[in-house]
């Protein structure tokens, strides 16, 4: 039992390591701004889709929901006084960060696997080009800088595939 908590203390010891080392890469220079703008670029193309497709049936879903519930009751004109909260405030930062999660971190991830595996990290070593500051920073900006990005478009999906249902 000691054995196993050893190594899970060494594991969140080296995760705290390296996310330090990426704070500091953050916070000193150079960056790569052409890097991070080329992987920001990538990863909205490749999150857009999915994000859009994840969001824009919650939209729906609300607003049939809605629509039958208030009808009854001959209220169908609060109908967007409860989508628009919902969409704005849940659904659309829930899903939007869930799926840049999960597309661009493994986008990411597969990116740095195949680098190590060619032996691309190595060479960047080798060019004395720290790894960390020229692959992981970039993407670690870019996640930054499209998740809002995503998140105001996804909203707009929302809230758009709400309005064709709950339009007579």
């Amino acid at each position: 039992m000691t054995g196993a908590l050893r190594r899970l203390f060494a594991l969140f010891a080296e995760i705290l390591g390296f996310a330090v080392e990426v704070i500091r890469c953050l916070i000193l220079g150079p960056r790569y701004t052409a890097e991070t703008v080329r992987m920001a670029d990538v990863l909205m193309r490749r999150c857009l889709i999915p994000v859009g497709l994840a969001v824009a049936p919650v939209g729906a879903v609300i607003s049939l929901q809605g629509v039958s519930v208030f009808r009854m009751f001959g209220a169908e004109g609060i109908l967007s006084s409860m989508l628009a909260p919902a969409i704005f405030r849940q659904y659309s930062p829930a899903l939007a960060s869930v799926m840049v999660a999960a597309q661009a971190g493994s986008s990411i991830a597969a990116r740095i696997g195949t680098m190590k595996v060619r032996g691309q990290i190595d060479a960047l070593a080798v060019m004395s080009v720290d790894p960390i500051r020229y692959v992981v920073v970039p993407g670690f900006l870019a996640c930054l800088f499209i998740t809002p990005l995503l998140n105001i478009l996804t909203t707009a999906l929302g809230l758009i595939s709400g309005w064709f249902f709950a339009v007579p």
